[in-house]
């Protein structure tokens, strides 16, 4: 049994905002299955802040973090060019 399996949080056993899932939102952008956009984080932005303006779900700051490779961090350099999807409705069962 997984860690994950009683979590209130998982939706029907799946694994939201985890490892697989993360791995299965890159294999999607890959297949061109979803739509993105590259946005350059701005100073004293967070993933989170970015989800909710592009996403309109600051939970969602995982997806964008997934998508561009950078790890689970919520803070990342100004600078640093992040793939987020085009629209939540997209990412579908992925999330």
């Amino acid at each position: 049994m997984g860690r994950y399996t009683r979590d209130s949080l998982i939706r029907g056993g799946k694994s939201l905002s985890t490892n697989q899932s993360a791995v299965n939102v890159r294999r999607a952008i890959a297949r061109g299955d979803v739509d993105t956009r590259i946005v350059v984080c701005g100073r004293f932005r967070r993933l989170d802040h970015i989800a909710h303006d592009y996403l309109g779900d600051a939970s969602l700051w995982w997806v964008i973090a997934a998508a561009s490779g950078i790890g689970w961090g919520l803070q990342v350099p100004e600078g640093t060019r992040l793939v987020v999807p085009v629209s939540k409705e997209q990412l579908g069962g992925l999330i």
